[in-house]
């Protein structure tokens, strides 16, 4: 229901914004249990409740964030997308440059040859697909943009995973 704001330093950004208090937990509680897909229904209510405009976090996100140890998260991410940056490398026609400081949401895959999503989503490996209303633009152009959306696999290196969740992700995608 929210997340943290960062700038570029020499831009000043004036945060005035109210509190979310539109949002529900049942998605959560459903990961808790290890019941991800029945948890997804309500992930998708809470996107809806939480809309798309800009609101400072709510305290309970603001609570449970103030719990996480950053410098964990931090190590295994980088960790886990160095395993998949090695592993898949050769076959990535993504061209990206070092975050320097930045830490990585995902490892971004772009395939040589498509992969669907669809066939991820089968065997079990979420894969989100960004930015889908750039599909949906009536004016020109955009085409980079709507291939990234169809194209990119925005493949997961957070906290949650380990290195056996990497090799996972690579053993189904070389088995295509």
């Amino acid at each position: 229901d929210g997340a943290y704001l960062y700038a570029p330093d020499s831009l000043q950004v004036e945060v005035n914004f109210e509190r979310n208090k539109n949002f529900t937990v049942q998605h959560l509680i459903k990961r808790k249990l290890q019941e991800v897909e029945e948890g997804y229904s309500y992930y998708l209510q809470n996107e809806e409740l939480c809309g798309p405009e800009l609101k400072q976090m709510s305290q309970l996100s603001e609570d449970l964030l103030s719990h996480v140890d950053y410098e964990i998260c931090i190590k295994k991410r980088n960790k886990n997308f160095q395993i998949l940056h090695t592993a898949l490398e050769q076959k990535n026609s993504f061209q990206y440059t070092e975050a320097g400081k930045g830490v990585p949401m995902a490892y971004p895959f772009l395939p040589i040859d498509n992969i669907p999503h669809q066939h991820l989503w089968d065997h079990d490996l979420f894969v989100p697909i960004f930015w889908k209303d750039v599909l949906n633009r009536s004016n020109e152009g955009f085409e980079i943009e709507k291939d990234l959306t169809r194209n990119l696999l925005a493949l997961p290196v957070d906290q949650r995973y380990d290195e056996d969740d990497m090799c996972r992700i690579i053993n189904q995608l070389q088995s295509l």
